[in-house]
């Protein structure tokens, strides 16, 4: 069963969390102004035969159909002018339902680059719910494209996808063209603002958590990265650098047991109620793994299983931290333990693909 809840914040955020929700809260896209040329993007976005100056047709049998969108997303009936040359297909999804763990546009997103490929690879992996849309084109050896996503007035969602096959005859390609760029120029200014440069080690962790994500669907909600692992809803809550209270080595073999229980001891200190599902310990090592030595834990408290993923810096004074939470079930007593351990075991799992991306990423 899929447990959709979200993982809540903590009370209190940190110094490098709240620092993470105020930088990724930058890439806010302000929802279109009512401007005069916000009214002609929208007449080129919105009503195909203003754009086109042609009347939309039902398209030719021969047309190349598109993929079936994500669920939650309604198709309309796709339509064509230009004599089928340009395919227009929109998708709408509703506001957000409460219980999701990730929304609308981060399945469409997800969706979006497994088709578009290469032209997103400068476009976070992760939607960021701070956008009101966002945009993408691409331009193949026989098709260009462009997609947009936008917010509605109600919080619902509109996705249109415009695929145009440029005419074989000079004069006509030109003038299309023209109409073309036109539509690209209204695309983009859809798409949001850049977001502010994160702090190197929080840049890092991000990164690491984009590559684990191979095609799922992803999203950042103030100071949440959240996605889903076997119907697990996660959520990293906490990120950042801070001192090493218990010396954690960074060379592996220079680590010690006796290190890894004075910091299992700090750690209950700190959560007297929690109850440790795997106590504070050495990550193991991948077979081809390079890099430092990692640690994590996980323990379970206030309604959620946590698991944190320590990461010491090569100076032996810094490290990086990386916790991940899901909400614990509030199933019947005769099935929570199962539920706990696949939340245990999702975390565990995200947490070593997290390790793996970083050495891949960031060590020599």
């Amino acid at each position: 069963m899929i447990d959709a809840r979200r993982p809540t914040l903590p009370a209190r955020l940190s110094q490098p969390c709240q620092m993470l929700a105020l930088l990724l809260l930058t890439a806010s896209a302000p929802l279109h102004a009512h401007t005069a040329a916000a009214r002609e993007d929208a007449a080129l976005l919105e009503n195909l035969r203003a754009f086109a100056q042609d009347r939309p047709r039902a398209c030719p049998a021969e047309t190349p159909a598109t993929p079936l969108p994500p669920a939650g997303w309604r198709a309309e009936q796709p339509r064509c002018v230009w004599r089928g040359l340009l395919h227009v297909q929109r998708w709408h999804a509703p506001a957000r339902a409460p219980a999701t763990c990730t929304g609308a546009p981060a399945s469409y997103w997800a969706w979006m680059r497994t088709r578009f490929g290469a032209p997103m690879r400068e476009q976070p992996l992760a939607w960021n719910m701070a956008w009101n849309s966002n945009a993408v084109r691409s331009a193949g050896d026989d098709a260009q494209r462009v997609s947009v996503i936008t917010r509605n007035a109600d919080n619902s969602w509109t996705a249109t996808e415009w695929r145009w096959k440029p005419s074989t005859r000079l004069a006509t390609r030109k003038w299309q063209q023209s109409r073309w760029q036109l539509l690209q120029k209204a695309a983009t200014r859809l798409q949001p603002a850049q977001t502010a440069r994160l702090p190197a080690e929080i840049a890092m962790a991000f990164s690491a958590w984009q590559a684990t994500l191979q095609g799922r669907p992803a999203e950042i909600q103030e100071s949440v990265w959240r996605w889903q692992r076997n119907g697990v809803c996660l959520g990293i809550d906490t990120v950042g650098l801070s001192d090493a209270l218990v010396q954690m080595p960074y060379k592996e073999s220079e680590g010690r047991l006796e290190q890894r229980a004075a910091m299992q001891l700090l750690m209950a200190r700190r959560y007297p109620g929690a109850e440790w599902l795997a106590p504070f310990s050495l990550l193991p090592r991948p077979a081809n793994g390079k890099g430092g030595a990692k640690y994590s834990a996980l323990w379970r408290q206030d309604q959620h299983v946590h698991g944190q993923l320590w990461i010491p810096r090569a100076d032996d004074k810094s490290i990086v931290r990386v916790r991940i939470s899901a909400a614990a079930p509030t199933v019947a007593e005769s099935q929570r333990a199962a539920q706990v351990q696949a939340r245990t075991r999702a975390i565990q799992a995200e947490i070593a693909a997290l390790a793996a991306a970083w050495d891949a990423l960031h060590e020599r």
